[in-house]
């Protein structure tokens, strides 16, 4: 299970901050999901963008994401808000799939970082080039 004892303030325009998860018996590579979609430039409300997110691609709480709820601390009144800590597994994924600029950008960073750690694997362990022998 995901534990989330931080919160975050979303940074729109950067890359979102990493942090430690707890997840059952180990710990996870986490990101706030409100800081993913400022800096994915997403143009629909954040409430909807996740929810959609995780019914579309079968996101699993606990697994792979935690709602972490601000309930008694909205000095505004209205309800409290809602953060989404999600692993990165998850992110880069929600990353992916995003029809935007910046979905184009996420593509093409893990497409590079897959080139640069293919050709620096050695031959032997590398399963692609094994294929092609």
């Amino acid at each position: 299970m995901i534990t989330a004892s931080q919160r975050f303030s979303p940074k729109k325009g950067n890359t979102p901050q990493e942090v430690g998860r707890t997840v059952g018996s180990g710990v996870v590579r986490a990101v706030n999901a409100r800081e993913l979609h400022g800096f994915l430039s997403i143009g629909k409300v954040f409430a909807a963008w996740i929810q959609e997110r995780i019914a579309l691609y079968g996101f699993v709480e606990n697994q792979d994401f935690v709602v972490v709820s601000d309930s008694g601390n909205n000095p505004k009144g209205g309800r409290p808000s809602r953060d989404y800590h999600i692993t990165l597994d998850m992110a880069k994924e929600l990353a992916m799939v995003e029809r935007n600029e910046k979905g184009k950008q996420a593509r093409q960073y893990f497409i590079e970082c897959e080139r640069r750690l293919l050709k620096s694997t050695p031959r032997s362990l590398n399963p692609y080039l094994k294929l092609s022998s």
